[in-house]
């Protein structure tokens, strides 16, 4: 059997033979979690092997040290897109302002 394609044979030589990350994720959508590898640079849009969808992330990409308090969304998130206005939590997308989660105990 001959290879047909050479750009999809190179890219997934290069997927292949790229460094990977080990980790822990979780699902944002079914809040699964599982070990996860995935290639470096890769750490959000995972295949769920639970509910299928694409809204795995990896777990602790940049994370504070055990111990330190972090702010959290009234669902339970910790994850935030940070805007100029504040912090929108990524799984429910409440937004919130920087005093509120200044206020935050």
């Amino acid at each position: 059997m001959g290879i047909t394609d050479m750009d999809a044979y190179r890219e997934r030589r290069d997927t292949e033979q790229s460094p990977h990350l080990a980790g822990m994720a979780v699902c944002l959508g079914c809040r699964l979690e599982w070990a996860a590898v995935t290639p470096v640079g890769c750490v959000s849009e995972l295949d769920c092997p639970e509910c299928r969808t694409h809204r795995g992330v990896m777990k602790a990409t940049c994370a504070p040290p055990e111990g330190v308090d972090r702010f959290e969304c009234s669902c339970g998130c910790q994850v935030f897109s940070v805007t100029i206005y504040g912090a929108l939590c990524i799984l429910c997308g409440e937004e919130r302002s920087f005093s509120e989660l200044a206020e935050q105990e």
